[in-house]
C-alpha cells in the first residue's frame, strides 16, 4: 500500500512540475497523469505542440529527463516519469516496428544485413523488440554515444562473430 502512496505522490507532483515548466515556457497546455503502473506516464494536450516534440523526439527525452532529474532531487533514486506529448510515443513506435517489419522483410529476401540510421537507445529497443521473435533474422547494435545503430541481418549460425563497425563486412553494407 505504501507503494502506491508513494506512486500517486510521485505522480502528482511530477505533473505539477512539468505543468509549471511548460507554463514557465509559455506553453498553453493542459498536463494530466495518464498511468501510474510500471513509470508514471503524463500526458500533454494542447495546440502546436510539435516543437514541444522536436526533431525525432528530442525535445521530448529532454523535457522528460529535466522533469525526472527535477524530481530526484529529493529522492534516493531516479524516478521513472515519461511524458508523452498528443500520443507521440505511441504514434512513434508504431512507426518503428512498421520499419522493423520491412526491414527484416528486405533482409530475409536479400540475405544481407541492413544498417539503420543513429537512433536513440529507446528507439533501438524497439527496433529489438520487434523482431526478436522472427525467424532468420537477428539485430544487434554497433557503434558507440549518440552514433550507436541498429544491425538487421540473417540469423548467424552459433559461434560465428558478429560483425563490429572496423569490420570489412561491416563497410560492405553500411
Amino acid at each position: 500500500m505504501a507503494d502506491a502512496a508513494a506512486t500517486a505522490d510521485l505522480a502528482a507532483e511530477a505533473s505539477e512540475v512539468l505543468q509549471r515548466l511548460l507554463d514557465i515556457m509559455g506553453f498553453d497546455v493542459q498536463v494530466s497523469v495518464r498511468s501510474t503502473d510500471g513509470p508514471v506516464i503524463l500526458s500533454v494536450a494542447g495546440d502546436n505542440l510539435g516543437i514541444l516534440i522536436g526533431r525525432r523526439g528530442d525535445n521530448l527525452s529532454s523535457l522528460q529527463f529535466m522533469v525526472n532529474l527535477i524530481l530526484s532531487k529529493n529522492r534516493r533514486q531516479w524516478p521513472r516519469v515519461v511524458i508523452d506529448v498528443e500520443n507521440y510515443r505511441a504514434r512513434r513506435e508504431e512507426s518503428l516496428r512498421s520499419l522493423a517489419e520491412r526491414i527484416a522483410y528486405r533482409v530475409g529476401r536479400q540475405g544481407r544485413p541492413f544498417t539503420l540510421e543513429a537512433m536513440s537507445a529507446s528507439d533501438r529497443r524497439i527496433i529489438h523488440l520487434a523482431l526478436r521473435e522472427r525467424s532468420g533474422i537477428e539485430t544487434y547494435s554497433i557503434g558507440e554515444g549518440i552514433s550507436r545503430r541498429v544491425v538487421v541481418a540473417p540469423k548467424r549460425d552459433e559461434g560465428t562473430e558478429v560483425p563490429r563497425d572496423d569490420d570489412e563486412e561491416y563497410r560492405q553494407y553500411s
